[in-house]
């Protein structure tokens, strides 16, 4: 039953104006926007959804969903998500990253990245994120709540950033892929 749920938020999510005559069958979906772009997804703990897309955040349940917003700089441009814990989402943006509380809904700006256009977010171990922006990549540890960048991507268009296992990943540039091992 999870998956099919999971199977349905996809689809509607991927092709919402080819469901448009259908909308008297699922009510919660009236008001979702039909020019929204889902840029990431994952399902917590609990079994919840959360959709990151051109538009803010969105919950599903399996039976509604529902929208976030910060109501300033955030209602737009959430790219990608990664869970701190049982309670907050990571959330990257143009305007740094954000952790979102699931339980009183707040948004709360991490300072250190608010110069960053955050574009992909990947959980590196307990305490770190790997982030990968336009401009280099980056490392935040939040226990100190600072970034560091990688030296050797300073200035680099970083395309994509994937896990290989716990401490290599691969980062690709416009002109090269490098294995990148976390703990040099």
């Amino acid at each position: 039953n999870a998956y099919l749920s999971l199977i349905f938020f996809i689809i509607i999510c991927l092709f919402p104006s080819g469901l448009s005559a259908q909308r008297h069958v699922n009510p919660y979906f009236i008001d979702y926007p039909t020019d929204n772009k889902v840029l990431d997804f994952f399902q917590d703990h609990q079994g919840i959804i959360w959709a990151c897309t051109g538009n803010g955040l969105y919950q599903y349940n399996g039976s509604s969903m529902l929208y976030f917003s910060s109501g300033g700089e955030l209602r737009r441009n959430i790219f990608y998500a990664a869970p701190k814990d049982s309670i907050s989402i990571y959330l990257s943006s143009s305007k740094g990253i954000y952790l979102f509380n699931t339980l009183n809904y707040h948004f709360e700006s991490i300072e250190s990245t608010r110069h960053l256009n955050v574009r992909t977010l990947l959980r590196i171990d307990e305490t770190h994120l790997m982030i990968r922006t336009y401009s280099g990549v980056w490392i935040y540890d939040e226990t100190t709540r600072q970034v560091s960048l990688i030296p050797f991507t300073k200035d680099m268009h970083i395309n994509c950033i994937q896990r290989i296992d716990d401490i290599h990943y691969i980062i690709c540039s416009n002109a090269l892929i490098y294995l990148y091992d976390y703990r040099s």
